[in-house]
């Protein structure tokens, strides 16, 4: 169970769909209150792997101006840099033009190095790198009543998917825990049972935690929802190649 849908050789993970109605129902709630009380403001998703969530939650909310997604650690750091900085001159004019803006964040523990923590510094996530931009931009403004300076809000989620589950993610619950029993009993061990491609397979435990689902942004749904956010052009669809020890279970 992952509610950030970074289970590997899985259409998707068992409580994703929860936690993307949760996440969604969070973002509308931040956006009526940013626009209440004319803030800028920056919610933070869980996404320690993939960006699934957070890019699948603010398309679908309708009400997000920018989202920041850890598959950005692929771009190279003068690129993202750019793109960052691109997107707070966005959120600014967004903020001046309706007084309310919103950006969401794909929030990850783990990060890259910096120039600081070449020297020591330690790492900066990518919530550490946005939030660091868009600090910066704000520096720039004019104080006043009119000024973003005090304006930003950031929330953080830690409770996603707590609540009672969707039908759907009950049912793949289930399914996939008889066939872990079902597997066990025929003899598979270290498995893990995953719906994919719209059949059960069995996986290798360490290529099920081994190997992270990414959100794939040449592909076409994530790529056709990621233009709506992203100010870097991303290369259209390319050839999947072979993925070798899953095998098909119970048909």
């Amino acid at each position: 169970v992952t509610v950030e849908d970074d289970f590997a050789f899985s259409d998707v993970s068992i409580g994703f769909h929860t936690a993307l109605a949760s996440a969604v129902e969070f973002l509308q709630r931040v956006h009526s209150e940013s626009e209440a009380c004319r803030h800028l403001a920056v919610v933070m998703l869980p996404a320690e792997h993939s960006g699934s969530l957070t890019l699948q939650a603010s398309y679908a909310s309708g009400e997000v101006d920018y989202a920041a997604l850890p598959e950005m650690f692929g771009m190279p750091d003068a690129v993202r840099m750019e793109e960052f900085e691109h997107a707070a001159n966005l959120l600014v004019r967004r903020y001046h033009n309706k007084r309310h803006a919103l950006a969401a964040v794909g929030a990850i523990q783990s990060g890259v190095e910096s120039d600081s923590s070449a020297k020591g510094g330690g790492t900066a996530s990518l919530s550490d790198r946005f939030l660091e931009m868009l600090r910066a931009r704000l520096a720039r403004e004019p104080r006043g009543p009119d000024g973003l300076a005090g304006q930003v809000m950031v929330h953080h989620t830690h409770t996603l998917g707590s609540g009672t589950p969707l039908p759907c993610d009950v049912i793949l619950g289930k399914l996939t825990g008889k066939l872990m029993v079902d597997a066990a009993l025929s003899g598979l061990s270290r498995c893990v049972v995953c719906q994919w491609k719209g059949r059960f397979i069995a996986v290798p435990m360490g290529f099920a935690i081994g190997r992270p689902k990414t959100v794939n942004l040449r592909s076409y749904g994530p790529r056709t929802m990621s233009e709506k956010y992203l100010l870097t052009p991303v290369p259209s669809t390319t050839t999947p190649g072979r993925f070798e020890g899953v095998s098909e279970f119970f048909g």
